[in-house]
């Protein structure tokens, strides 16, 4: 690397520990709640800068997570542990697979399937309490609210209404990709060594794991984009899989469908830029774009 390559890259980090020291003391000052949209963006192009470093300074390593974990939680608000949510949800993916099958091997079994779907209705009903802090009383009392309404709504439902109970049935398989999608984020996690702080709801209000922006940061930027690559295509194949086993079982094609179409809504996200609507492949865009920055970058120097 020659002098001035030295300088100039000097130059940058002064202005982006510069930069980071004004917006930590404006988010200070000002609170989450005053902190302007063009400050956000300002935030933003400097982690941008940071993620195009090889080796980032142990100061911005530091500033820049502090500052997204406070701006994190006035919008988000905290994470929950992750052994109060990881458990739950693969069981209630589980239970949801094992009342298809029931159902599916005699459907006349409508309430042992019946019975067995609402009980993981009620864990994702008890988790998705849990990340939104909804509780009434105590925690106790909130989930036996939930379980004795699910359980009279099952009667209700077996009594009066069987063809919309198997209708749940049929559809709550394609529910499965909702509550085993964090587990493709935590998979991610342990491939590309970014760790997670816990679960959390996110924009559109699913269940999601939050990432430690500091272990984020510190990981290569290929690591980066690989980190939501991965939970990207798990949830597209178990989508299709699940798609194609309601078409071959149930003559239902409405799943296939909508597999295809969040298959080509992931895949459309991650080539052109839909902003903060864009999935685990518009998020993958952005990192992808900054991996293709720094490749230049590098040849730049190289030359």
């Amino acid at each position: 690397m020659s002098m001035i390559t030295r300088k100039i890259m000097s130059v940058i980090k002064d202005e982006i520990l510069e930069n980071l020291v004004k917006l930590e003391q404006k988010l200070h000052e000002n609170g989450p709640e005053n902190f302007t949209e063009q400050e956000k963006k300002e935030f933003w192009r400097v982690v941008g800068k940071i993620k195009r470093m090889d080796t980032p300074n142990k100061e911005y390593i530091e500033k820049a997570p502090a500052i997204r974990e406070i701006l994190h939680e006035d919008r988000f608000g905290k994470p929950v542990p992750l052994r109060y949510i990881m458990v739950p949800l693969a069981l209630s993916a589980l239970l949801l697979i094992i009342g298809n099958l029931i159902y599916m091997n005699d459907n006349e079994n409508l309430l042992t399937a019946g019975i067995i779907t609402y009980i993981s209705y009620a864990i994702v009903f008890v988790v998705y309490f849990h990340i939104l802090n909804i509780i009434f009383i105590n925690k106790i009392t909130t989930y036996s609210i939930i379980s004795i309404l699910s359980a009279i709504e099952l009667i209700i439902l077996h009594n009066y209404f069987p063809g919309f109970l198997r209708g749940l049935i049929i559809i709550s398989v394609f529910g499965v990709v909702a509550v085993l999608y964090p587990h493709g984020r935590w998979i991610s996690s342990k491939i590309t060594n970014i760790k997670l702080d816990g679960a959390i709801r996110d924009i559109y209000f699913f269940i999601t794991l939050k990432t430690d922006y500091k272990s984020y940061l510190s990981v290569s930027q290929k690591n980066r984009h690989w980190f939501f690559i991965i939970p990207g295509i798990g949830t597209l194949l178990t989508a299709t899989i699940i798609g194609i086993y309601e078409w071959f079982y149930y003559d239902i094609y409405a799943f296939l469908i909508i597999a295809l179409i969040l298959m080509i809504a992931e895949i459309y996200s991650y080539i052109f830029d839909v902003g903060v609507w864009g999935g685990e492949l518009g998020h993958a865009r952005r990192e992808r774009l900054i991996l293709k920055d720094i490749k230049l970058q590098k040849s730049k120097i190289g030359s």
